[in-house]
């Protein structure tokens, strides 16, 4: 399939094409030509739309491209940006623990342990969100 077809296909709400996407986003980082923060902003775009569609294994990879995202952005000296992005990835991880995921259940303690204060707080700050936001009134 094109590009531009699983462009199409993902823009009409196809998990499958939201999810191909993100991946070709993972597969640019690996071209010295790319610019990896646009290629995997563009990528966590797909890759949120595809979690909304789907269920842990769109999660996963979610997160998956957002810490890709975040190394990245850490590279580049965008240390604040990069913070909430790993933020991101801890409340998606914790999500994951949460649901009974095996892997997240055994990687979130470490991970817990190796993150900053600031991480920590971003990842809160996200977890507080979806709760406000999807939990109705």
């Amino acid at each position: 399939m094109s590009i531009f077809r699983a462009l199409a296909k993902a823009a009409a709400g196809d998990k499958e094409a939201q999810t191909a996407m993100a991946n070709y986003a993972l597969r640019l980082v690996d071209d010295p030509d790319t610019d990896n923060v646009m290629a995997l902003t563009e990528g966590s775009i797909f890759a949120r739309l595809a979690l909304a569609n789907g269920s842990d294994d769109e999660r996963s990879l979610l997160i998956t491209v957002l810490s890709s995202l975040g190394s990245a952005l850490r590279d580049k000296g965008e240390g604040d940006l990069a913070i909430a992005v790993f933020g991101e990835v801890m409340a998606h991880v914790d999500a994951l623990a949460e649901a009974g995921h095996p892997e997240a259940d055994m990687s979130l303690p470490g991970l817990t342990e190796r993150a900053s204060p600031e991480i920590m707080g971003a990842a809160k700050e996200f977890k507080n969100f979806w709760r406000d936001e999807y939990v109705e009134s």
